[in-house]
């Protein structure tokens, strides 16, 4: 069992935007040498994702709208380019442990049918369920019956076998007037964190706690995270799939390189330099990625988190070019380069967009899939009118797996030589 706990510390609209993306190298670089770096001890990560997995988020708004932008999938993708493995969203705006949601025309025992079936036919090796965000409303007096829904939902999954994550949603940010005061539903919703991670403990179960994973570090000065308090916009939605990713797997999403001129040693964190070039005063290495470096996410202040962070002491006086592959990104002087600087590898912004493009045109067909818009004449009471195209749904299928293996291709270990030219302006 896995517990973790930071704390003490709707919509279906179809997918159409996501960037991300972390780096989670798999290499540390000191003097020029590659060492593998520290693998993250299995006690400090609840999950930890192996080749071929079938991973499945089941959740309800917040879990529903990750489909539009797609930042926390892309971001497990691109943290995990070692690993082969397929992602699935079945969030369902206004569920609950109980699927009354997803009943569409029917009652309570339908809608926890279609959540069971549903989640089922993915053939999950690992479930991520969240829940407790709607259930909090009822406040202190729904309790006990939120834990017995958990509990009879989680043996209705247990046919699966697969591996269970349990998250505790976040609290609710409260954005001032005219807005009400979120603090006694965060009240409320405590409780209910609480008894996920009880019931995570005594059932066995990995646990994260993300009630105060997406607080502001400035508040009146930082971008808003939510539009109205729920729903996160794109910058809270990229700062918490970066905070997820790190609170579920331990994987860090940025890397480091540190470079002193006069001796041409390296010191590099979750990425490989080597291959150093001198001429005069420019500078030239290699650097080897196993996964995408965090781009164009812009500033990111979750816990953890860092950008691509370059470094060079001992660099003689002056104005220096930077490039990336041949490509110019900046000039920089050399007290800058001394104290360090945040870079964008041009190639691994592209690498992203493509990443982005397959994320959600998977994202797009699978929804189709999972939920036809005109299941009621495929499925339902009226399929007798239209039923016979219902045999079109299942020939989805090959069209998403076909995505899946484009997603592990696109996200794969790529390099980048960097040059450093003294321009002297």
């Amino acid at each position: 069992m896995t517990v973790l706990n930071p704390r003490n510390f709707r919509h279906s609209a179809l997918p159409m935007v996501c960037l991300v993306f972390g780096l989670a190298a798999l290499f540390r670089a000191a003097d020029g040498t590659a060492q593998a770096a520290e693998p993250v001890p299995p006690s400090s990560a609840p999950l930890t994702i192996q080749p071929n997995d079938r991973v499945v988020f089941v959740g309800s708004a917040f879990v529903e709208r990750m489909n539009e932008r797609g930042y926390f999938e892309a971001a497990l993708q691109a943290s995990h380019a070692d690993t082969p493995f397929s992602f699935r969203n079945l969030g369902w705006s206004g569920d609950n442990v109980w699927g009354d949601a997803r009943a569409v025309f029917g009652g309570r025992p339908d809608g926890f049918k279609r959540l069971v079936n549903d989640t089922l036919a993915t053939k999950p090796t690992v479930i991520m369920l969240c829940y407790g965000e709607n259930e909090a409303y009822a406040g202190e007096a729904g309790l006990n019956e939120f834990k017995h829904g958990y509990e009879t939902l989680l043996a209705a999954l247990a046919p699966a076998k697969a591996r269970l994550v349990l998250i505790a949603p976040r609290q609710h940010e409260n954005l001032g007037p005219p807005l009400p005061s979120p603090q006694p539903y965060n009240e409320s919703l405590a409780k209910y964190c609480d008894a996920i991670r009880e019931l995570a403990t005594t059932k066995g179960l990995a646990f994260v706690d993300l009630y105060d994973a997406l607080l502001p570090t400035s508040p009146g000065n930082a971008p808003a995270l939510t539009d109205n308090g729920l729903h996160l916009t794109a910058f809270g939605e990229r700062q918490l799939a970066n905070e997820l990713v790190r609170r579920l797997t331990g994987r860090s999403l940025g890397w480091s390189v540190k470079l002193d001129a006069p001796s041409g040693k390296f010191q590099a964190d979750r990425v490989l330099a080597s291959d150093l070039e001198r001429q005069a005063q420019d500078v030239k290495f290699v650097l080897s990625a196993m996964s995408l470096p965090l781009s164009s996410l812009g500033n990111i202040e979750s816990a953890g988190s860092a950008e691509q962070k370059l470094q060079l002491a001992g660099l003689a006086a002056g104005k220096y070019e930077l490039k990336f592959d041949g490509e110019a990104v900046g000039k920089f002087t050399h007290e800058q380069l001394a104290t360090g600087v945040d870079v964008a590898i041009p190639a691994a912004q592209q690498r992203a967009d493509e990443l982005k493009r397959l994320i959600v045109k998977k994202n797009e067909l699978y929804f189709h899939r999972y939920r036809p818009q005109n299941e009621t004449y495929l499925f339902l009471f009226r399929k007798h009118e239209q039923g016979n195209n219902a045999v079109e749904i299942s020939q989805f299928d090959p069209l998403v797996e076909e995505l899946d293996q484009q997603i592990i291709k696109a996200k794969g270990p790529m390099k980048s030589v960097v040059e450093l030219k003294l321009s002297g302006s």
